[in-house]
């Protein structure tokens, strides 16, 4: 089983501490940065939502710690989270997942940073670049490493599901590696 659910909603202006361990909170406080302070918070409030709609589960009787690298863990459900602008992304599964969205931009940084980390670096295409990029860091995610970029050696990997989908006029990569394929459905 896996449920992935995405939100443009400001879900954030309903976070309340109260509803979290001090676990998350504390996780959440580490962003120094107010927006992605405000996209984590949004981000959490979508998982909490979710376990309480659809397990039933409130979010701060799971136990949840972080390993080493910063990957929340708890023992019964695993679950993978990300954001990119104001999109929160979520991952719920009985089996390890791993999910990230990357906005599909175009800017001379980033295809400097592709031509860096691409093992194929003939007729670098944008798209493919974001597939490759966010693929990687859904893997990372899923083995709970720490992320790191190494040079010349990203490629597209056949053990991640990769989807192109617009959102509020933006075009998004959304990358997660699973046991199984599933739908990506709007909360």
């Amino acid at each position: 089983m896996i449920k992935i659910y995405y939100t443009s909603k400001t879900l954030e202006k309903n976070f309340n501490p109260e509803n979290f361990s001090e676990q998350i909170n504390n996780h959440i406080l580490q962003k120094h940065n107010i927006k992605n302070r405000k996209s984590s918070q949004r981000t959490w409030e979508l998982l909490r939502q979710v376990f309480l709609k659809d397990f039933l589960v409130e979010i701060k009787n799971l136990d949840i710690i972080f390993n080493e690298n910063g990957k929340p863990i708890t023992e019964k459900y695993y679950f993978s989270i990300s954001h990119s602008n104001n999109i929160s992304i979520i991952a719920i599964s009985d089996k390890q997942v791993g999910i990230d969205i990357q906005e599909i931009k175009i800017t001379n940084k980033i295809k400097k940073l592709a031509s860096r980390l691409l093992k194929d670096k003939e007729n670098i295409d944008m798209e493919y670049f974001y597939k490759v990029f966010s693929g990687y860091e859904a893997i990372i995610k899923y083995n709970g490493e720490k992320i790191g970029y190494p040079k010349n050696s990203l490629e597209l990997s056949n053990d991640c599901i990769t989807k192109i989908m617009r959102l509020e006029n933006k075009k998004y990569v959304i990358a997660y590696k699973s046991e199984v394929e599933t739908d990506i459905i709007e909360f």
